[in-house]
C-alpha cells in the first residue's frame, strides 16, 4: 500500500480495513517465483462519503425479536436498547450480530401485527436512522438445542427471526453425526408432505466441519432418524 508492504497480505486476495473519505490509498501487487519477480500497475481506491442512514429492512419474532438492516452498524448505537420500540412489549436488551442484524430481548410476547420502531441507530459513517417503523413478522418456527443432557451442547445455541424467511442460527453442539446429534434446531412441525427451501447467506465457525443444514427429523431425541443436506465452511455441499 502506497509503496510499503502490507503485513500478512500474501494470499490470493486482500481485504482492507475501514477506509475513510479522502485517504485514496494506492495498491499494487508483487508476484515472485525463484528468479522472476513482477509488480502490477498501481490501483488507486477512491472512497466516496456515505450520506445515507441505514435502511431498516425487516423485523421478526421467534422469541426473541430480530431486526435486519442493509449495512454495517455502529455497535454502540445498535446495542442501545432505548433506540428500539416494539409495540406491546418492552425492549430490555439489544445485541448486534454479523454487523447488520440486531437481536432484541423483550419482556412479553409480541402479537400479530406488531411493529418495530428504530431511532438513533447509526452506520459506520455516523448516519442515523430517524424514527423508522416496520411491520413485524411472527415466525411459525420454534427453536431449541438437540443434545444429550450433561454432554451437549458444548456451548448453548440460539436463534432468532429478523423477518419473513430470515433467520440467524448459532449452535454449540458437538456435531450432527455419531449415534447422537448435538446442534441448534430451528424447526416447524408437519404431519404430512411439505416443501421447504433454504439459502445459506453466511456460515461462520471455528471448525472446518461447522455446518448449516436443511433437515427433516423424526423427533427431538438426539438419536432420532433424519435426512438432511448440509453446507460446510470448507467442504461445500454434502
Amino acid at each position: 500500500e502506497s509503496g510499503a508492504d502490507i503485513a500478512g497480505a500474501n494470499g490470493a486476495s486482500y481485504t482492507t480495513g475501514l477506509l475513510s473519505s479522502g485517504a485514496d490509498p494506492k495498491f499494487s501487487c508483487r508476484v515472485a517465483i525463484p528468479g522472476v519477480e513482477e509488480t502490477s500497475r498501481v490501483a488507486t481506491v477512491t472512497v466516496i462519503d456515505d450520506p445515507d442512514p441505514p435502511v431498516v429492512l425487516s423485523a421478526g419474532y421467534m422469541n426473541p425479536v430480530g431486526v435486519a438492516f442493509d449495512e454495517a452498524l455502529d455497535p454502540a448505537s445498535a446495542e442501545t436498547a432505548s433506540n428500539y420500540t416494539v409495540s406491546g412489549v418492552t425492549v430490555t436488551a439489544a445485541t448486534l450480530y454479523l454487523e447488520k442484524y440486531v437481536k432484541l430481548d423483550v419482556s412479553g410476547t409480541p402479537q400479530a401485527g406488531f411493529t418495530v420502531t428504530v431511532n438513533g441507530v447509526t452506520d459506520l459513517a455516523g448516519n442515523a436512522v430517524d424514527n423508522v417503523t416496520v411491520n413485524g413478522y411472527i415466525s411459525p418456527m420454534m427453536t431449541q438445542d438437540i443434545a444429550d443432557d450433561g454432554v451437549d451442547p458444548l456451548l448453548e445455541g440460539e436463534a432468532f427471526c429478523f423477518g419473513e424467511g430470515g433467520y440467524y442460527v448459532a449452535g454449540g453442539g458437538h456435531d450432527i453425526w455419531d449415534a447422537a446429534d448435538g446442534f441448534r434446531f430451528a424447526y416447524q412441525e408437519f404431519g404430512g408432505k411439505f416443501d421447504m427451501v433454504a439459502r445459506v447467506e453466511t456460515l461462520e465457525g471455528t471448525h472446518s466441519w461447522a455446518k448449516a443444514c436443511l433437515m427433516a427429523r423424526e423427533g427431538m431425541d438426539p438419536a432420532s432418524r433424519h435426512a438432511d443436506i448440509c453446507t460446510t465452511r470448507t467442504g461445500g455441499q454434502n
